[in-house]
């Protein structure tokens, strides 16, 4: 298994993707809609500055030869040309872009994971954090706009002031959600597939519910 799989297979890795998505939502409880939109384009530089990061720690890498340190960087850079397209203005445009790029996004790192495919035998502590950083990353600016969205399907026919008033559920849902989320990092017997799809299925209510504030 290749070093972003690993990661993203793991039960931690798994919490992780789910704790910031928990975080995300939590941030546009009582955010405007100009500061939901300011929170995406917020992650998105965060992980254009990870990618920036990441350029640098292939370039320092005592594993990778000097073609293969290229190969990688053109396709960090190929990540960055779709991150840094148009800023979304509706709920409809943020969740087509968010998908968009989560397809790239997932693209980048199979293809960095073929790259390094030789190399997942061998203790690179370089390579094994440069894999952590980009999937953290892509977590993050995933959570983000999935939040985001979401914020700007409640303010669509009410206003910050409607929703932020009738929230109090929606927030005891979320933390409901981290306890758990905490629960299942202490116990070691957790399968990732059973727990991955139970926090799918919370995770889903909670941004309906979100959507839909009365």
């Amino acid at each position: 298994m290749n070093r972003t799989q690993r990661i993203r297979q793991s039960a931690d890795g798994a919490l992780d993707r789910w704790q910031v998505r928990a975080e995300a939502i939590e941030s546009q409880f009582d955010a405007s809609k100009d500061q939901a939109m300011e929170k995406v384009e917020a992650s998105k530089q965060a992980y254009l500055n990870t990618i920036d990061k990441t350029k640098a720690g292939i370039a320092q890498s005592k594993t990778l030869a000097d073609a293969e340190k290229q190969r990688l960087q053109a396709k960090l850079d190929e990540a960055r040309v779709q991150v840094a397209l148009g800023k979304a203005e509706t709920a409809e445009e943020l969740n087509k872009q968010r998908e968009a790029l989560k397809i790239e996004l997932a693209n980048v790192e199979k293809e960095i994971d073929a790259e390094l495919a030789a190399f997942d035998n061998e203790v690179d502590e370089t390579l094994d954090q440069m894999a952590r950083d980009l999937v953290q990353a892509a977590d993050a600016l995933d959570a983000e706009m999935d939040a985001a969205a979401a914020k700007l399907e409640a303010l669509k026919a009410k206003t910050s002031a409607d929703v932020n008033a009738n929230v109090a559920e929606v927030k005891s849902n979320v933390a409901a959600f981290k306890a758990k989320i905490d629960a299942k990092r202490k116990d070691a017997s957790a399968s990732v597939r059973e727990f991955d799809s139970e926090f799918n299925q919370g995770w889903n209510q909670i941004i309906s519910a979100f959507k839909n504030l009365k």
